[in-house]
């Protein structure tokens, strides 16, 4: 088996290297004198330029130094898909599906000693005039 594919350690273009053009452009520079991201860096740094050259230099020379930070927006993922999905499913007591639009049956009869007519009767009779009104 062969080992190609995916991430080797010390494959590919290492971080900062110029390509071919760039590095080509920089050595034919570098043989006619001064870079001119140098020429300006000199410049702002040069205590006898006045300081209205030198702010210009600065200005000019941050773009190549010092990225501009550029807001991303925010996208939010979809809230609703099929592996996030929240189902209600109502079940009787033997296990079966219920469809959701049949009323549940009450286990109890609606007769005996938890009907509302056999809770009133241990209230007072001040409550029972509260509940008329």
């Amino acid at each position: 088996m062969t080992n190609r594919g995916g991430a080797r350690p010390g494959a590919g273009r290492k971080k900062g290297s110029l390509n071919r053009a760039t590095a080509d452009a920089r050595a034919a520079a570098a043989k006619t004198g001064e870079l001119p991201l140098d020429y300006m860096l000199r410049i702002m740094r040069d205590p006898k330029a006045s300081n209205t050259r030198r702010d210009e230099m600065a200005r000019t020379a941050a773009p190549y130094l010092h990225p501009k930070l550029v807001a991303t927006p925010f996208v939010p993922p979809p809230m609703v898909s099929d592996d996030n999905r929240i189902e209600i499913v109502f079940v009787d007591p033997s296990g079966n599906e219920v469809p959701f639009y049949e009323k549940p049956k009450l286990a109890a009869a609606a007769t005996g000693q938890n009907t509302p007519q056999q809770l009133d009767v241990d209230r007072s009779q001040e409550d029972r005039q509260l509940l008329t009104r």
